[in-house]
């Protein structure tokens, strides 16, 4: 359960560092720097895009059926804003970090070294434990909101965790139905 909260606390931190020009893949691979608009490829500007319209499709998710106040509104900004700030700041401060153990976990991929990979996943998750958490966050925003809304927001990220979970049980058993048998070569 542990493993899903962090992929889920990753993936929605991804999104959410978009605002900042640099999402957090970027970041934790050690690529990144961050580029002016006008030297971005053709493929780079449409991923930010792609990107963007994600974020704007959680915060849609998120606050649906929720009507906010203007004062509601500047306070749960300004709480993403610092979030995305502290974590940009974080995957900056830890990017050699990151890089590193990445690197290393290919390799000891690659060398099918089952003790050492799981001994660099454990550094990895140690080091991830340390960087500024949405959940804490989402706990801020949510104080934000009366009783009423709460419970719509509780039940609305309920639901875009279960949506999260469908989706990467969909993955899976799509990839096992794609898988080739051999039968498709007409051999």
């Amino acid at each position: 359960m542990r493993r899903h909260t962090l992929g889920f606390v990753l993936m929605v931190a991804g999104i959410m560092a978009a605002g900042i020009g640099l999402n957090y893949a970027q970041a934790a691979q050690g690529g990144g720097q961050e580029q002016p608009r006008a030297q971005q490829t053709q493929t780079q500007k449409k991923a930010h895009q792609r990107h963007r319209a994600a974020v704007r499709r959680l915060m849609q998710q998120l606050f649906k059926n929720i009507t906010l106040s203007s004062d509601q509104k500047k306070a749960i900004h300004a709480d993403f804003r610092a979030y995305r700030q502290a974590r940009h700041a974080w995957a900056k401060a830890h990017r050699g970090q990151l890089k590193a153990l990445r690197q290393e976990i290919k390799k000891a991929r690659k060398a099918k070294d089952q003790q050492k990979l799981k001994q660099l996943r454990q550094k990895l998750g140690k080091l991830m434990s340390t960087a500024p958490k949405l959940k804490d966050t989402l706990g801020k925003v949510r104080q934000q909101l009366t009783a009423e809304q709460q419970k719509q927001f509780d039940q609305n990220l309920q639901q875009i965790r279960k949506n999260r979970s469908h989706h990467r049980g969909n993955a899976k058993q799509h990839r096992k139905q794609q898988a080739p048998s051999g039968d498709h070569l007409n051999i």
